[in-house]
């Protein structure tokens, strides 16, 4: 068994132009990954495409918690000071519309300290990014997790 799921996630969205591509992914698999999953507390990662929409390229990192982000550890990782790889695989650019979003676990609200099963990231991931008002924030987020995750829970080939 591996250790037990985190209750946070860093996300990052990008596109890169066609010329990149081959030696972004490149880099991101063989350099950038294994980077990161040496830094306390990041518990996994996995990279996805987009099969409609974008941005093209998302990288999801599974945190232990949201704070990992704040620590020296990560800091000090390579995320703040690139490499001449990384630099030349992606044309001197992060890449177009970049998005980096840091989220923490809100339901359940909190994690039971149990042993994953699966401890791999999913192959498929399906993603909706929504503003909510903040006069709505409460009675959203009681709808979605009382009613829209359950519901969604029961699609055949939903996993989690």
């Amino acid at each position: 068994m591996t250790k037990t799921r985190g209750t946070g996630l860093l996300m990052v969205w990008t596109d890169i132009d066609p010329e990149y591509e081959d030696a972004f992914n490149a880099w991101y698999n063989e350099e950038h990954i294994p980077h990161l999953a040496k830094v306390p507390g990041i518990l996994n990662s996995g990279r996805y495409r987009a099969v409609r929409g974008g941005p093209k390229y998302l990288a999801m990192y599974e945190l232990e918690d949201h704070n990992v982000l704040r620590g020296t550890d990560f800091a000090n990782s390579t995320r703040y000071k690139p490499t001449a790889r990384r630099t030349g695989s992606s044309g001197g650019h992060i890449g177009r519309n970049f998005i980096l979003n840091t989220y923490r676990q809100i339901f359940p609200a909190r994690t039971d300290p149990i042993e994953c099963q699966d401890p791999e990231m999913p192959k498929f991931l399906q993603i909706g990014r929504i503003d909510i008002p903040g006069a709505m924030e409460e009675e959203f987020n009681d709808w979605y997790n009382t009613n829209y995750i359950p519901a969604f829970l029961q699609v055949p080939g939903v996993i989690r």
